[in-house]
């Protein structure tokens, strides 16, 4: 039989956009929201500043020659880390309330995975990420004395700001992933706590690389003996490569690394009446299991500061989590109904 009339005109499917089109198309609408409701923006930008005046202000002008303010400086990082840590809890949230958003407008052509991830991402860690993090470090650097004063004060002082910025995406690319991942709040959130608490074990503050391959080596898993080769600072055993599980672990390197190495630091007993005994801040870093050997450092022409490896570990961490989220999103997560 001949077709139908209404079939032989009905006109041709319209062309999909171009990924730039959604992705611009997109950014317009998050920016929207935004504009809508910037109190979060603004809450989240107000208490950034808050918790950075307040933590300098218990911070004040730490003194580099005194072995408390090693200590001072581990505490100063392991809260700077768990404050950005909770803030990034809220983009589960946003995740668990767009979830049927997307599956209806995904599912009818609107737009696709990396478009739409894409422009979350963007739309989020700039105003959410990126610029408290920053504002923290310009008011908590100078006010804690974090090597102000020193000849290298300005590249350690971005070093800090950098390991705070990226630690603090690493983490908010990891809650993403999560929260795409799991379908309700509630699992969502049960995952995110473990992986922060995981995050928080490794840092290097709680269990030192040296301790995990001291444990491998007492309990039969390894050489008896550290293998020829070994650094100072790690013994080579496959166990202390769990550090790397964390990404506070090369974050926390940076900085210490930038504050410790190449300065003594004096402990003074309090309970006891004798001189104040001298420690190379490369002891301390090795205590921690830190890296204290050769490698391309970011300060003093080579000599002190962090390994460049930090910084593209963090990178990576920002990386892998994105793509993470974005290869969940596209071949796993689908429409329950």
């Amino acid at each position: 039989p001949p077709p139908h009339p209404a079939a032989a005109t009905a006109p041709p499917p319209a062309p999909r956009a171009g990924f730039g089109t959604e992705l611009v198309l997109l950014c317009r609408r998050q920016l929207c929201v935004l504009r809508r409701a910037p109190e979060t923006m603004a809450i989240n930008a107000a208490m950034a500043c808050f918790v950075a005046a307040l933590v300098g202000g218990a911070f004040w002008q730490m003194d580099r020659s005194d072995f408390d303010s090693v200590l001072q400086r581990i505490g100063l990082l392991f809260f700077l880390a768990l404050y950005f840590m909770f803030t990034g809890l809220i983009s589960l949230t946003m995740w668990q309330t767009n979830r049927l958003v997307y599956f209806q407008e995904h599912g009818a052509g609107a737009y696709g995975a990396g478009p739409y991830l894409l422009s979350k991402t963007l739309c989020d860690l700039l105003p959410m990420r990126i610029l408290p993090s920053l504002l923290c470090a310009a008011i908590v650097y100078p006010m804690a004395g974090l090597r102000s004063a020193d000849e290298e004060g300005p590249r350690a002082a971005a070093l800090f700001a950098a390991a705070l910025t990226l630690s603090n995406l690493s983490s908010s690319a990891a809650f993403n992933a999560i929260g795409i991942a799991c379908r309700s709040a509630a699992s969502a959130s049960l995952l995110a706590a473990a992986y922060a608490l995981l995050s928080l074990l490794l840092c290097g503050f709680l269990v030192s690389r040296r301790t995990l391959e001291s444990n491998a080596r007492n309990a039969g898993w390894g050489h008896p003996s550290p293998p020829d080769g070994a650094s100072a600072t790690h013994g080579g055993e496959p166990l202390g490569y769990l550090v790397f599980l964390s990404y506070l672990y090369p974050a926390f390197e940076l900085v210490m690394s930038d504050e410790l190495l190449g300065q003594t630091t004096f402990i003074k007993p309090l309970l006891i009446d004798v001189s104040a005994y001298p420690i190379p801040g490369a002891e301390v870093m090795a205590h921690f299991g830190y890296e204290t050997g050769s490698c391309d450092r970011l300060l003093a022409a080579g000599t002190q500061g962090g390994c460049t490896y930090t910084l593209y570990l963090l990178g990576c961490w920002v990386v892998a989590g994105i793509l993470l989220s974005y290869l969940l999103l596209r071949f796993c997560i689908r429409d329950p109904h």
